[in-house]
């Protein structure tokens, strides 16, 4: 006889802790950022009790660690099978719509992966350009083949010197940053193997252009790539428009996902804030080597779905010295 597959079940949350090799769940892609709808700052006591008692349906709990330069992002998240998923009217991820999704910059995710990009890839000393127009172009496809005019100039000139093609990321947008339309403009992280000065004499159409310097904090380059994908209200003005685009020697920060994240761990987050940089900080592989030895914990938010009852764990971790770890 077969064995039954073990699970943790307590009071609507489900880990797995099934190690049967024969049958394993399949758990769909969904944009799980754009289901929670409410941070549990400031909540009482009383209150989380209520919410731990809950739990339409039920669920695994994934953990997601993404290592953009010296930042570490932790998601922990519920992960729901296709027929759970249709119960709870949960779409799964259309790839091809996702990526088109992303490169306008209209949601949570696309704009935290435009920043991971930004995290990666730019360090101190990059450069973070605003480039304008003096003559308006006529629209913002215009525009966006002046900029791919001006990256091929750039890479030509490059060229000449000895040097690879330019590590770049860029918005194009006719929105200023309390939602006005204002005129087209655009915003460029690039890095910082050519001088300033050739760089900014390439651009050809004059306006008012400024140049700074990335200078990351403890939280990374994210005020600055925040900055430039700035979330507006896509729905009050139909003329916003906003797209960007990078190059192709972007490296994608490396991410990995486990189920390892207990039960009992997840609900004493929900319960005691403090408790999660204490779980961070202690927690271990199955070596016994920390789990994120070398970080320091940044902050956390802990979020809540009233739909589906789940809990959503948000952790920032920043490395010291150093934007080249690979992870364990």
């Amino acid at each position: 006889m077969k064995k039954r597959a073990k699970q943790t079940v307590a009071k609507g949350l489900v880990i797995n802790s099934n190690k049967s090799p024969h049958k394993k769940q399949k758990y769909i892609e969904y944009d799980y950022e754009g289901l929670f709808n409410q941070s549990m700052e400031d909540w009482d006591e009383f209150f989380v009790e209520q919410l731990l008692k809950m739990g339409r349906t039920r669920c695994v709990y994934a953990t997601k660690e993404i290592y953009a330069g010296n930042q570490l992002e932790i998601e922990i998240y519920p992960e729901f099978t296709r027929k759970q998923a249709e119960t709870l009217y949960i779409r799964q991820v259309d790839k091809k719509q996702q990526q088109e999704n992303q490169k306008k910059l209209n949601s949570r995710n696309s704009r935290k992966k435009f920043w991971r990009l930004c995290e990666h890839n730019f360090h101190n000393g990059d450069f973070w350009i605003t480039l304008t127009y003096a003559k308006e172009p006529e629209g913002i496809e215009e525009a966006v083949g002046n900029m791919q005019k001006f990256i091929k100039n750039i890479n030509g000139k490059r060229r000449r010197r000895g040097l690879p093609n330019a590590k770049y990321l860029y918005v194009t947008e006719e929105v200023s940053e309390d939602g006005e339309v204002v005129r087209v403009h655009h915003h460029l992280f690039m890095d910082s193997m050519m001088d300033l000065d050739t760089v900014m004499k390439t651009w050809k159409h004059g306006g008012r252009n400024e140049c700074r310097r990335v200078e990351k904090d403890e939280d990374g380059i994210s005020g600055a790539a925040a900055y430039t994908a700035k979330e507006k209200a896509d729905t009050r003005r139909k003329k916003y428009k906003k797209r960007w685009n990078g190059s192709k020697n972007l490296e994608k920060p490396p991410e990995k996902k486990h189920h390892q994240t207990k039960e009992k761990d997840i609900r004493r987050m929900v319960r005691d804030r403090g408790y999660i940089e204490q779980y961070v900080k202690n927690t271990r592989l199955r070596s016994g080597k920390k789990r994120y030895d070398g970080y320091t914990y940044s902050h956390s938010s802990v979020y809540f779905n009233d739909f589906n009852a789940r809990f959503y764990i948000r952790i920032r971790m920043r490395r010291e010295g150093g934007d080249d770890y690979v992870p364990h």
